[in-house]
């Protein structure tokens, strides 16, 4: 009997009679995008990379085996970079060092872990 009932509704899922109801997705609620951006976050403290919002301070520059790889971009970036010569101490200061960093940093072309715009002025995290 289930295999007939199953039958039946096959042959009219594919004879298109049979209503298919596809309900449109909502938009994310600021607390459900808030909570997916919380576990990207916990993703990567777990992982060893920081997140976008801690990657500040003593940066090297390196050229391989970064903690973190960036890629330069002049439009849509997580984080606007702003190179300071001292108390580098909040979200988009960095400060170069070539010893003794905080992170070592690693500019790549394409896919990098953040997207980072150097700014003269206002930099931070979105």
């Amino acid at each position: 009997m289930k295999y007939l009932i199953a039958a039946v509704a096959a042959a009219l899922l594919t004879a298109g009679i049979y209503p298919v109801v596809v309900s449109e997705t909502d938009p994310l609620t600021k607390q459900e995008q808030f909570a997916l951006e919380l576990e990207a976050c916990q993703k990567a403290h777990a992982s060893g990379t920081p997140g976008k919002c801690e990657l500040y301070g003593k940066i090297e520059i390196v050229d391989n085996f970064g903690d973190v790889q960036v890629e330069e971009v002049d439009n849509f970036a997580d984080i606007k970079v702003e190179w300071v010569d001292n108390f580098a101490d909040s979200p988009g200061q960095w400060e170069r060092v070539d010893n003794f960093a905080d992170y070592q940093v690693e500019i790549v072309d394409n896919f990098g872990d953040y997207k980072v715009e150097f700014v003269d002025n206002f930099p931070g995290c979105d």
